[in-house]
């Protein structure tokens, strides 16, 4: 966790970092998310961040996925669709053709050009994914050659992240204050 608090940390920018809020999309990854629950030792945490400020001028999304446990992992997809069925691919994070998954972490940077568009539900465009994100019927999930139907999964919600800045009034401009700061924002980032 502490890892993909580090990672959208340097995705937003100074300016936001000020407040006293982040928001983040998140899905835990649990063999209980899927149906039927799945008994593993294995789990998770899907982090999303959406970058619609780029200096390309396209919106992406970085996704940053931290497991344990999860042995022989196969492939890790962003699929959109009801608790019911497996729901089909938008963007797959990664294969097992791009190398064993090291220590259990991958972050990507999806774009509109790495969608698999979908008549059922209708997903076309970015804007499709930022509305199946938000709306709360996207979700990852983590295959594995024991589980190839799926040994991990989590819906994406919004979590509310606190964040502590020296660029925040209340630090003022002493740099203890910023060191106080950065070490409470890793903390609490480590506890959620």
């Amino acid at each position: 966790m502490l890892v993909i608090a580090a990672l959208f940390l340097t995705l937003v920018p100074r300016a936001a970092r000020a407040c006293n809020t982040l928001v983040v999309w998140q899905a835990d990854l649990k063999g209980d998310g899927l149906s039927p629950a799945v008994q593993t030792a294995a789990g998770g945490i899907a982090v999303f961040g959406f970058n619609f400020h780029n200096d390309v001028g396209t919106p992406d999304a970085t996704v940053a996925v931290d497991l344990h446990d999860a042995r022989d992992v196969t492939s890790i997809d962003l699929r959109a669709g009801d608790r019911t069925k497996p729901g089909p691919i938008l963007f797959t994070l990664y294969t097992r053709k791009q190398g064993k998954l090291r220590g259990g972490h991958l972050s990507k940077t999806i774009t509109e050009a790495d969608l698999q568009r979908q008549s059922d539900p209708r997903i076309q465009t970015f804007a499709d994914v930022v509305n199946a994100v938000t709306g709360h019927t996207a979700f990852i999930t983590v295959n594995t050659r024991a589980h190839p139907t799926g040994e991990l999964r989590g819906d994406i919600s919004m979590r509310k992240v606190p964040i502590y800045s020296a660029d925040d009034s209340s630090a003022g401009h002493d740099p203890r204050l910023h060191e106080q700061a950065a070490a409470k924002t890793k903390k609490t980032a480590k506890t959620n």
